[in-house]
């Protein structure tokens, strides 16, 4: 996530969604390829203890308009 033009970034808070990452990049990437806006996604892993962190490194690895910040401890949704 290297394009600092955008206009909209779509922020995706992320605890223990292990089982639900893989889909969620898909319909999102499936999303940005369709859409008319410049966008790009943002997963906030909100001290997940399970795979995500490493589901989402890889998902942003993957599609170059994906990012991802990981919070040292779960602070909740809004913090995330």
């Amino acid at each position: 996530m290297n394009d600092a033009n955008h206009t909209l970034t779509i922020i995706v808070p992320v605890y223990n969604e292990e089982e639900s990452l893989e889909r969620v990049g898909e319909a999102l990437g499936s999303y940005l390829r369709r859409s008319r806006t410049d966008a790009v996604v943002l997963f906030v892993n909100d001290g997940s203890t399970d795979r995500s962190e490493e589901l989402i490194e890889a998902q942003c690895a993957a599609n170059s308009r994906f990012g991802f910040l990981h919070l040292q401890r779960n602070d909740g949704l809004s913090t995330a």
